[in-house]
Parts: C-alpha cells; structure tokens; sequence
C-alpha cells in the first residue's frame, strides 16, 4: 500500500456509471403517465432518475452515446438491429436495452422489458 491510499479513496479516481435514456419525444412532451412510468423503471432498476441523461433523438447514434460514457441505456420507440421491438445488446462497453415507447407498454411487454432490464444491470 502506498502513502497515496492514505490520502484519496479510489472511488474519487472512478467515473460513475452514466445511464441515458433515448425517446423519440422531448420530455416536456411526455404525459404525466409516461413520467411515472420512466420513473418506476429507473427506480426498479436502482438508477436515480434525476441522474439520468435523457435525449430525444430519431435514430441511435453511437457517436452521442460514447460522448455521453454511457455504460447503460434505454432506448424506448427503437428497435434492435434484428428489427424487434424488444431486446437487449451489449454494444463496447453499453449494454442497451430496447422497448416500445412508454405510452404503447403493455403487461406483457412490460414483463419483457424487465428481463431484458435484469440483463442489463445486474
């Protein structure tokens, strides 16, 4: 152990895990219902959403994501690359999860959505 250990924690030198999360909307446009829903999402999961990185967007870009040190996102109205509505992909160091938009989650796609969330963050 170096004299350095005794001075700084080593959490001061990590980067916190940054979530995002990709809409097809801007959030003031987001329903009451959609909020509460993104809320109970964010919060299952254990991820502060006041901490989150929110971007409406058309398409998923990559380059915004690397910019962002995003480790973890949730891209709602996207589909993966297999054209499915749902999924889950590791891509470099983001693990991205899919999902319909928040107003279209229904139970079943809801229970879906969470699989794929435990993938994600566990």
């Amino acid at each position: 152990m170096n004299w350095a250990s005794f001075l700084f924690d080593k959490e001061i030198y990590t980067q916190p895990e940054t979530t995002v999360v990709l809409l097809k909307k801007n959030w003031v446009d987001l329903t009451e219902d959609e909020v509460i829903l993104l809320n109970k999402i964010l919060s299952a999961v254990k991820v502060n959403p006041a901490g989150v990185v929110c971007i409406k967007t058309d398409e998923i870009d990559t380059t915004i994501l690397q910019k962002q040190n995003a480790t973890k996102t949730l891209a709602f109205g996207f589909v993966t690359p297999e054209k499915e509505a749902h999924g889950f992909m590791a891509l470099q160091n983001n693990k991205v999860v899919f999902s319909p938009e928040l107003n279209a989650l229904n139970d079943n796609e809801k229970k879906i959505l969470w699989g794929n969330l435990k993938k994600a963050f566990s």
